[in-house]
Order: C-alpha cells, then structure tokens, then sequence
C-alpha cells in the first residue's frame, strides 16, 4: 500500500501530491470565504445596532431636556414644611 505525503513513491506521487495540495488550498478559501460572510454579517448587525443606540440616545437628549430628572443635582430639593408648602429654603 501507498502513504500519502512527501514519501509517496510511484509514477503519479508528484501528481497526486499536487492534486492533494490543490484539494486542501481549495478547502482552505472555502473556509476563509465562510469566515469572511459572518464577519460581514457581524459587521452589518452592529451597524444596525450602532444606529439604533444613536437614535435612543438623541431621543433620551430631548427627553431630559423636556423632563429633568429628580436624581441629581438638576431639579431643586424640595423639603416638607407643610401639606400645601413646598420649599428648599427653611422657614422661621
């Protein structure tokens, strides 16, 4: 029986090693193809996604422009003298 590889020995080793060589750099480019469709696939979902983000966030600008948030620092802190008085500044 034959081996394969550099040792093969018979008429046609130089032709089937080329042939084998040929089979595996044709595997090869039909792996770096595949590789390469769903890292564009990738690449077109984040965009997406990127924009999507972009959008929620100009919206957000405009929401806290129109709403302050009670949170921080942007809306005064209001403190309980009364039922029907609400004021930052204490009274006498």
């Amino acid at each position: 029986m034959r081996t394969r590889g550099p040792r093969a020995a018979g008429v046609n080793a130089a032709k089937d090693d080329t042939q084998q060589v040929s089979k595996h750099i044709h595997l090869l480019e039909n792996k770096v193809e595949a590789a390469l469709i769903k890292l564009n696939e990738a690449v077109g979902r984040n965009k997406l996604l990127r924009e999507s983000i972009d959008n929620l966030r100009l919206e957000r600008v405009v929401f806290d422009q129109v709403r302050p948030c009670k949170r921080c620092c942007c809306a005064p802190v209001l403190t309980l003298r009364h039922p029907t008085q609400f004021s930052g500044v204490p009274q006498d």
